[in-house]
């Protein structure tokens, strides 16, 4: 009897497959079913046998799809069925991250399930392009193309067409000196105006009618300038500058005069001077250049005391002529 019994349980258990209760899930609006059982929401939670089904996702009478699936013992227990449009997102660049409503959701190329407005924002390397941001509009089983040129970040601007500057500068070769300079741009127009202050000093010296050493005054020179030119931007950092102009340099004693002197003595005389110049600038920092400015300068009147100084002394009479190399740095803003 017992034995019977055991061969009647057998045989049920391999005629009744096992059951496993599986929830499926489709949009808000819509209706899900399995085998032919509908049910009245877009959530259905139901115990199925083991093996294949179909599901019924029906969203009115616009959309009604049948999808198979397989159900498995200690296998997959809870499907979804979203029912969305479709967004294609390309780029130009591509390889840019995708955001949607703030969550990254791949890079470029790419399709998203989507539907109903969204904002999409797209960021590629934000130093060389400009993040860009849509918002978008995505109809129910609808595919809709994002298509995004990217606009690249252009290079730091560095030398600007209208700009002031405050140079500090030393000047060296056939005049030496240190100086300041205050000049700007005004639609790459280049006016400057200066002041140096040369560190040479030469003496003349006073002698008596025995040609014995009486005296002597140490001159030396100060020199103002007043240039314009046009600025010519090479890259994004350097500007090359011609410029002309003039300049008036003038001798002032730096000493006492003897009791008794062969020549007219004054404090102070002076050459009007012509110059011409290449400054040319490299920006160290959007607030800093260096300035490296060649200048070539001649003298074309001098004043009648300049004339008698620089008889009595030769180095004089060319003192601040010739060729001469300027370095500084500016401030510019």
């Amino acid at each position: 009897m017992v034995s019977l019994l055991g061969i009647v349980c057998a045989s049920w258990a391999q005629t009744v497959p096992d059951s496993v209760k599986i929830k499926l899930e489709t949009s808000a609006g819509a209706e899900i079913g399995i085998d032919g059982e509908l049910s009245s929401t877009n959530i259905m939670s139901i115990k199925v046998p083991v093996g294949k089904h179909k599901v019924m996702v029906n969203y009115g009478s616009s959309f009604q799809k049948e999808y198979d699936i397989d159900v498995k013992v200690g296998g997959q227990k809870a499907f979804n069925f979203p029912i969305t449009g479709k967004l294609n997102v390309y780029t130009e660049p591509s390889g840019a991250s995708v955001y949607v409503d703030g969550i990254n959701r791949g890079t470029t190329p790419m399709t998203l399930d989507l539907i109903g407005r969204h904002t999409v924002r797209i960021i590629k390397d934000s130093k060389k392009w400009y993040d860009e941001e849509r918002v978008v509009d995505v109809e129910f089983m609808s595919e809709k193309n994002l298509d995004i040129l990217m606009k690249k970040i252009p290079p730091r601007e560095y030398v600007k067409h209208t700009h002031f500057y405050l140079e500090g500068n030393y000047q060296f070769m056939d005049f030496a000196g240190y100086g300041v300079a205050l000049g700007g741009y005004l639609n790459n127009f280049n006016a400057e105006f200066g002041f140096t202050i040369g560190g040479d000093k030469k003496n003349i010296y006073w002698y008596d009618q025995t040609w014995t050493k009486k005296s002597c005054i140490t001159y030396k020179t100060n020199r103002m300038h007043l240039k314009v030119g046009y600025g010519i931007k090479v890259g994004n950092r350097i500007q090359v500058t011609p410029q002309v102009g003039g300049t008036l340099l003038r001798l002032s004693g730096d000493g006492k005069r003897g009791e008794q002197n062969i020549i007219e003595y004054a404090d102070d005389t002076y050459a009007v001077q012509w110059i011409g110049s290449l400054r040319m600038t490299c920006a160290i920092l959007p607030c800093l250049q260096l300035a490296i400015t060649p200048e070539y300068t001649g003298t074309f009147k001098e004043g009648a005391l300049f004339e008698k100084l620089s008889t009595a002394n030769k180095d004089i009479k060319g003192w601040g002529s010739g060729f001469s190399i300027k370095t500084g740095l500016a401030f510019y803003f």
